[in-house]
């Protein structure tokens, strides 16, 4: 008879969420895995597979759980500006959060080199796209209802406050001004005139 699982799979998955949050999934050895999720080794090979087959779903809940949220900020928004301003603001206040991992998950698994895996790099750049398209169809809003010129470039833009969300994300760790990237999004802001 096999013995039953000691621990419950979602709760493990999200242990994990926060080991690679903070580590990274180059640095997160298996032993901060298993102590982490309150597992053992042979139960994360049972349950995940392998490390990248934990990353990957891992990936997949904060996807699910935390990057939906900022699609629902940018589809509910009531102007282009606030939206945008939204998306930024809150890039910041996650990024500048004291102890905890702050900022986006896949910014830091980018920046890591987790992208070196084929799994990982399609999760990546499918995340990466989605976002893209919502800040696009935000910014088309913002066009048709003439908030913003028709003739600004709306791909362009969108990938304009992509990067800037990325960059406030590893700005963020390396000199965490809160000032600083206060300003920068009000620059970002400004591209909309």
């Amino acid at each position: 008879m096999a013995r039953p699982k000691e621990f419950v799979r979602a709760d493990a998955l999200k242990k994990a969420l926060l080991v690679f949050w903070r580590k990274g999934f180059e640095a997160a050895t298996l032993p901060d895995l298993t102590e982490g999720m309150g597992i053992s080794r042979s139960s994360l090979y049972e349950t995940f597979g392998d490390k990248e087959g934990l990353y990957r779903e891992a990936l997949r809940l904060y996807s699910d759980e935390i990057a939906a949220k900022v699609v629902e900020s940018l589809r509910s928004a009531t102007t282009t500006r606030e939206g945008l301003g939204h998306f930024l603001r809150t890039r910041v206040a996650d990024a500048m959060k004291p102890r905890s991992p702050g900022g986006c998950l896949y910014t830091y698994a980018a920046a890591q080199g987790s992208w070196a895996c084929q799994g990982v790099r399609a999760t990546l750049k499918d995340r990466a796209e989605k976002t893209e398209r919502e800040l696009e169809a935000l910014i088309r809003r913002g066009q048709k209802s003439r908030e913003i010129s028709a003739k600004k470039d709306a791909p362009a833009l969108a990938r304009a406050f992509e990067l800037m969300a990325f960059g406030i994300d590893v700005m963020a760790r390396m000199n965490p001004c809160r000032a600083r990237c206060d300003r920068a999004v009000e620059a970002a802001l400004a591209l909309l005139d």
